[in-house]
């Protein structure tokens, strides 16, 4: 294990920073590296002359080696590597090397990832403003990263130049009363994965009952083939809707921002009538369970704007894709 830090007066060269990493890493089979680069972020198109990266009071050598260290420590890497540049630079010079090596790249993309957001945190960029009021210092609000063909950190989305990963998804629905026929909610989140390239591993429906509703999911956790299962009904607060007294149970951990981003996307449907839903999500061992009311509008609200987006391995700043088990090595 190597971990190399620096406060860089001079100019930072990022092509030699990795070089030297990916020399280090001979043989280990990743190298992720970021690059942050000073932004000209005038406000109301003010000139700037120069900018200046100015620490915060703790962020001295040592400090920085101590975040650096703390990368290595949390993630399974072999190298760390962070670069820190201090003083006054133009804008467009890069001010930020961070970059990790490790058998799988997840590993190395973490703890590089890491250490960008410790670096944002911890070191504040300035810059120089002429008003009419005379020049000031003040503080732009975003980064500006180089190798925006592949990470593109200011903003969230599909990177098209990423590859997409299929997942196996199950879908069950909760019901008393559908059939196949007129289970038009199952349909809809079938067509709506397929459509989007995932796999269909598995479709059916039971009775609003615990037993039921657990047995069915407990099949496909313990099938290998199944990486997600999407559920739909019984999540409301009729006498039958018993879908999360069925599931909360089996969960060793539970997503609570699944809810919050689920009632928010249907808070713009259905208005405040999205209190009436239990939505919700967790983990059962290392299968991700994903429970939303039975109408087809929640379902739709569901799939298209929370999970068609976060199940794609091509969703930055990172995708649930590469928390899939079988994925880990392939995507963040």
């Amino acid at each position: 294990m190597s971990v190399v830090t620096r406060l860089e007066e001079q100019d930072l060269e990022p092509a030699v920073e990795l070089a030297e990493l990916t020399e280090c890493a001979a043989g280990d089979g990743a190298v992720v590296s970021f690059v942050g680069v000073a932004r000209d972020a005038s406000k109301a198109g003010g000139k700037v002359e120069r900018l200046i990266l100015e620490h915060h009071p703790t962020l001295t050598a040592n400090s920085l080696e101590e975040i650096a260290s703390d990368a290595a420590s949390h993630f399974d890497v072999t190298h760390v590597r962070v670069v820190h540049r201090c003083g006054s630079v133009d804008a467009g010079q890069p001010i930020v090397f961070a970059g990790a090596t490790a058998l799988h790249r997840r590993a190395a993309f973490e703890a590089a990832d890491y250490l960008m957001d410790r670096l944002k945190t911890e070191a504040v960029l300035w810059k120089r403003e002429e008003g009419a009021d005379g020049s000031r210092w003040i503080e732009p609000t975003e980064f500006d990263y180089a190798d925006r063909g592949r990470w593109e950190r200011s903003l969230s989305g599909i990177d098209e130049s990423l590859t997409f990963y299929p997942l196996r998804i199950a879908v069950l629905t909760v019901s008393d009363t559908r059939d196949e026929q007129t289970d038009k909610s199952g349909a809809l989140l079938v067509d709506r994965l397929t459509q989007a390239g995932h796999e269909l591993a598995g479709k059916a429906i039971v009775k609003d009952e615990i037993e039921a509703i657990r047995a069915r999911i407990k099949g496909w956790v313990s099938d290998a083939d199944v990486d997600v299962i999407i559920a739909t009904g019984g999540t409301g607060f009729a006498p039958r809707d018993v879908t999360p007294e069925a599931v909360k149970p089996l969960f060793r951990r539970e997503m609570d921002g699944f809810s919050i981003l689920f009632h928010v996307a249907s808070s713009g449907t259905v208005g405040l009538s999205t209190l009436q839903s239990r939505a919700f999500a967790g983990q059962i061992e290392d299968t991700f369970v994903f429970c939303l009311p039975g109408s087809t509008g929640a379902c739709r609200d569901g799939w298209d704007l929370v999970l068609g987006l976060e199940l794609d391995s091509r969703y930055r700043p990172c995708s649930l894709a590469g928390q899939i088990p079988r994925l880990r090595h392939l995507c963040a």
